[in-house]
C-alpha cells in the first residue's frame, strides 16, 4: 500500500498494465482503494465507455461492481442506462 492506501493491484488497473495485472492476481495481490476514488473511477469509467478499466477490475478480483455506489444512491447500472437513453440506445416505453 502507498500512503495514498492504494494497493500495486490497484495502481497496475489504473495504468492498464495486462501483465503487471496478471502477475499480481496470481500471487494474490488485491485491488484496494479509497471507497470513493474507486467508486469515482468505475463510474468515470463506465461513463466514458472505458471497458478494458472495467474488464480489468473483474479479471483482478473485483466481481460485484454493481455494490460501488456514489453519494446519490447510484451505481454503474445507472449510468448505463443513462447513457443508453441519451444514446437511443433504449426507448422509454410511455
Amino acid at each position: 500500500m502507498d500512503r495514498f492506501g492504494r494497493s500495486p493491484g490497484y495502481e497496475a488497473v489504473v495504468n492498464k498494465n495486462k501483465k503487471i495485472c496478471y502477475e499480481l492476481r496470481n500471487n494474490g495481490a488485491r485491488v484496494i482503494a479509497n471507497p470513493e476514488e474507486l467508486t469515482n473511477r468505475i463510474l468515470r469509467s463506465t461513463k466514458d465507455g472505458d471497458l478494458e478499466f472495467i474488464k480489468l477490475l473483474y479479471f483482478t478480483g473485483i466481481k460485484n461492481l454493481h455494490e460501488y455506489i456514489n453519494s446519490d444512491n447510484r451505481n454503474l447500472g445507472h449510468i448505463v442506462l443513462g447513457l443508453s437513453l441519451s444514446l437511443g440506445c433504449l426507448r422509454r416505453k410511455d
